[in-house]
């Protein structure tokens, strides 16, 4: 859920650290998905920002941006 999920940016690095909260003992037939805790950092290429983030049935989406002086360019032919 949203309040189980955590994204920082500082330094040039963007961290998404996932927490459970559920401590209930429960048995299953298959367990697709593992119910722990993860930490995963990324390492962003300079002139790239995190411009937001959102949470939408259970899919997190991050919008990165990048600076405007590093996008490519098309220069006409005089």
């Amino acid at each position: 859920s949203k309040d189980e999920i955590e994204v920082r940016s500082h330094q040039g690095n963007l961290t998404v650290k996932g927490k459970s909260k559920d401590t209930r003992e429960r048995t299953y037939v298959h367990r697709g998905i593992s119910n722990r805790q993860f930490k995963r950092v990324f390492r962003l290429a300079n002139g790239v920002a995190v411009e937001s983030s959102s949470f939408d049935k259970g899919i997190l989406h991050i919008d990165l941006a990048v600076a405007e002086e590093l996008q490519p360019k098309t220069i006409e032919i005089n």
